[in-house]
């Protein structure tokens, strides 16, 4: 019998933030420029590379894969991705849901964790392996995008009640002051978060040329 995950024996927990791909539903603002199904096609193919650069990553860095998802059901999930660890989003809004994500993580055992969503083409293999170990190293670690939002968020359990309302809470979502705005709150808590690479999103059409060049269109 496999001796389950404690929080003293550790291991990192890696969340692929994402939704089930759904025409109409699925990354609307590419929709006037894709059409409905293009733009579920384009989530679902980011949500897929994302998933394999998780999935090669090394045995030794002790990480636990969680795919975190809203739209469809568990069942829909399985089908598309295959048999992992599915917990279903929650939350009022996207920093109540990624808390929400984060809690359900460490309740499990995780010592540490970070979140990547699933629109960035950009990550690969080597990226998240800087990151896991970064965040066993640091208390934040995180990943900024060119439009002021982050593409990756990471911390330990140790202080994580501490920080969830600088990192989740009074933050205007999808803006581009997410993550100053994030920082400055975790600066108030005398944290420095280290910083990773800046990426690319695709969100809107302006973004659409980063998809290209991952061959995503």
């Amino acid at each position: 019998m496999t001796a389950p995950f404690t929080p003293d024996k550790g291991h990192t927990e890696v969340i692929i933030f994402s939704r089930y791909p759904e025409s109409g539903i699925s990354k609307t603002r590419l929709i006037p420029l894709l059409g409905s199904d293009n733009a579920a096609r384009l989530q679902r193919l980011m949500t897929e590379k994302l998933l394999a650069a998780v999935e090669a990553l090394s045995p030794g860095l002790g990480c636990r894969l969680t795919i975190c998802f809203s739209g469809g059901t568990r069942a829909k999930m399985v089908t598309w991705l295959g048999e992992h660890r599915y917990v279903e989003q929650r939350g009022d809004d996207l920093g109540g849901r990624m808390q929400y994500a984060f809690s359900e993580s460490f309740k499990s055992g995780a010592q540490q964790a970070i979140l990547v969503g699933s629109d960035i083409p950009s990550i690969d293999t080597t990226l998240l392996a800087q990151a896991i170990t970064l965040v066993k190293q640091q208390e934040v670690v995180i990943g900024p995008t060119y439009d002021g939002g982050y593409y990756l968020i990471g911390f330990n359990n140790k202080r994580a009640t501490e920080l969830y309302p600088a990192i989740f809470q009074g933050i205007t979502w999808s803006t581009t002051s997410v993550f100053e705005r994030t920082r400055q709150g975790l600066l108030a808590l005398g944290i420095t978060p280290v910083s990773l690479p800046k990426h690319h999103d695709i969100d809107v059409p302006e973004d659409l040329p980063y998809a290209e060049k991952w061959q995503l269109l």
